[in-house]
């Protein structure tokens, strides 16, 4: 890939407010107190805070994900960070991804609303529309981003005035006509167009609507297919072999996520795929004009930004892109029968694939699949440190790397699914966190040539991932495993709560890693005499009644590394609190959430430990030459207070020991 950002900006727009230069800056002491304001001057006097700081939850909610919805995301976290939003220290930044199912999203809206997060980012229409709808007659703020036409989506009645309500945002107005000037400009033969939309998305259908004006005003001949899920794409883009010289992909979240069965179609029978947003160009199609989404993401940070630090979003008027730019990819055109000509090129600002077509490529882009059960914090801090070692080792997300993050929320056919579309994807490699995950990618990759990479297995060897621990699997399989400190574990307990006599546990009994670690543990507990009671649950909803059901049988509860229910721990802490009994998890960030204590490897460090291993195999290590790695320690973490509304006291030694103290 050749960038040239120095290049002629094609359209520019002038817009009537500016987040960058020309909005309010905010005075220090609105800074997030854990954060000076950024770059600006030292004051000549100054006190240290003597309150705990402010903890800011923003909920964000996307109907799917695929790159360009990514790089947004990743210019609003850099945005939030730079104003002194740092995750993890006074910001909670809540992920959910709606899975392309319209209910999820409404439910995800319904939860932030009830969860009073500080703020909603609605990223695509689906979700912001959700968001707005939800949060209706609140004093939530809702920020909608990546939407290319609020009018029609029902988000504000005017772009061109404040909304007087909660609800502001950045939406990108599509150049519809200069993308098919382009489009025509690269073949000047085109007659006609095909288009793959998902019609219950009110974003696309508003693309769809102008851009057929567009092309009928042109007399290119316009030729729909609509679809309702990424399943369909393939059926739908095959349909419009032989009736059309061209497809056209418009920002459609369905159809984007499924973009390479868009592509393998075109190339097998040179039919050009021209999209409306970056990503797809550095993905495999030809050519786009378009805003960095990156970029896209930074100017809604700073609008969240804003209202974070209390201006009214009734008050702002929703923003746009400044500048847009032409994206191609050279290689792709090649596949396609089509030549790019020199006078595009010339005003590209970023041109793939031009050193494949010149000799050989001096890089390469590396593509991993990321599979995850649930997500929860100490799930998200692993997955940071992974990302930190790829990027620490020269693999840079946007750059030479793709990281396909894929959640299942819960689901185990969820996760074989996912696991099917990596393989299918014929991704680099291959990662499994969590042993449903794990699991699911070892059977759909077996007999492939994909190196698979497990993380935070407990038991690899009882989930039938590898045969030994003490040696490489002479597969395409290997990993990271955290067998959890048991028998110190329930030393620690015993130590914090000495009366201890009935010890109850919640988990999931479809979760391997789960039921390894409580068959261990009731075997610990039964040799120390303690009374062993279970509650099995099926999906986080079951966590709270399954705790409520330990109430009067059970004087301590152990949650041991199940992702179902460490993702509802809030659900345990409340029952716990309610009823004086002691809450003692396996992972720390659920001690950091409210309950006691934990011993525990630190997700992260374990994270950059994986990361390490995954730059092994994607430098070309044979991972059945690799024997499965562990932590090499534990640590201590303790939360008194917690304790305290639980009814007992932590000592003063374990306090003393510990490696975290939560206050």
């Amino acid at each position: 890939m050749k960038s040239k950002l120095a290049s002629t900006v094609i359209v520019a727009l002038v817009i009537s407010s500016l987040v960058v230069g020309c909005g309010p800056t905010p005075a220090p002491t609105a800074v997030p107190p854990t954060e000076a304001p950024t770059q600006a001057p030292a004051p000549t006097e100054a006190a240290a805070p003597t309150e705990a700081p402010q903890v800011y939850t923003v909920g964000y909610s996307v109907i799917v994900e695929h790159p360009a919805l990514q790089g947004g995301l990743k210019g609003i976290m850099a945005a939030l960070e730079e104003a002194g939003f740092v995750e993890g220290e006074n910001l909670v930044f809540e992920i959910q991804n709606a899975q392309g199912d319209v209910a999820n999203a409404h439910n995800i809206a319904e939860k932030f609303v009830a969860d009073q997060v500080d703020l909603i980012i609605g990223h695509t229409t689906p979700s912001a529309q959700a968001a707005v709808q939800v949060a209706k007659g609140t004093d939530i703020p809702v920020v909608f981003f990546g939407i290319s036409d609020p009018l029609g989506a029902g988000l504000v009645e005017s772009v061109d005035e404040p909304s007087g309500t909660n609800v502001t945002g950045e939406w990108g107005p599509i150049p519809v006509e200069e993308l098919f000037e382009l489009y025509a400009e690269i073949k000047p033969d085109m007659k006609k167009v095909g288009v793959l939309y998902n019609a219950s998305e009110a974003n696309s259908v508003s693309i769809v609507e102008r851009s057929k004006k567009i092309a009928d005003e042109k007399g290119y001949e316009w030729v729909e297919v609509t679809v309702a899920s990424s399943a369909d794409v393939k059926t739908a883009a095959e349909s419009l072999v032989g009736k059309v010289d061209t497809i056209v992909i418009p920002q459609d979240n369905t159809v984007v996520s499924a973009l390479d069965a868009v592509l393998k179609v075109s190339q097998d029978n040179k039919i050009p795929v021209f999209p409306m947003s970056p990503p797809e160009v550095e993905a495999g199609a030809v050519a786009t004009l378009a805003s960095d989404n990156f970029n896209d993401g930074v100017i809604t940070g700073e609008l969240v930004v804003r209202i974070l630090l209390g201006e009214d979003p009734g008050t702002i008027t929703p923003i746009t892109p400044t500048k847009y730019n032409v994206y191609v990819n050279l290689d792709a055109a090649e596949k396609m029968g089509v030549t790019v000509p020199q006078a595009v090129l010339d005003r590209a600002v970023e041109v793939y694939g031009e050193e494949a077509a010149a000799g050989p490529e001096p890089g390469k882009t590396y593509t991993v699949g990321y599979s995850v059960i649930v997500s929860h914090p100490s799930l998200e801090a692993s997955q940071k440190g992974i990302m930190d070692a790829l990027a620490e080792a020269g693999f840079v997300e946007g750059e030479n790397l793709v990281f396909e993050v894929q959640n299942a929320q819960g689901e185990v056919t969820n996760a074989h699914n996912i696991a099917e579309k990596f393989v299918a994807d014929k991704v680099d490699v291959i990662l499994g966190m969590t042993t449903p995950c794990a699991q699911a990618i070892v059977q759909a990759a077996k007999d492939t040539d994909i190196p698979v990479v497990f993380l935070a297995i407990t038991d690899p060897v009882g989930a039938g991932l590898v045969e030994s621990l003490d040696k490489p699997s002479g597969t395409n399989v290997t990993g990271f495993y955290t067998p959890g400190a048991l028998p110190e574990s329930f030393d620690l307990y015993a130590e914090i709560m000495p009366d201890m006599k009935k010890i109850g546990t919640i988990y999931n009994s479809a979760e391997d890693n789960a039921v390894a670690e409580v068959e261990e543990s009731k075997e610990i507990v039964t040799e120390r005499g303690y009374e062993w009671i279970e509650a099995t649950v099926t999906s986080t909803a079951d966590v709270k009644t399954a705790a409520e059901s330990l109430v009067g049988k059970a004087d301590a509860i152990v949650i041991v590394h199940d992702n179902t229910v460490v993702s509802a721990i809030d659900a345990v802490v409340k029952v716990g609190e309610d009823n004086k009994i002691p809450v003692f998890p396996m992972d720390p960030d659920s001690v950091e959430r409210g309950a006691i204590a934990a011993l525990s490897g630190d997700p992260y460090t374990e994270g950059t430990w994986m990361g390490e291993l995954v730059v092994r195999v994607l430098l070309g290590e044979d991972p059945g030459t690799i024997t499965p790695i562990k932590p090499t320690e534990f640590n201590l973490y303790v939360n008194p207070k917690a304790a305290e509304r639980m009814g007992i006291t932590v000592p003063q030694a374990v306090i003393d020991r510990a490696f975290k103290v939560y206050e």
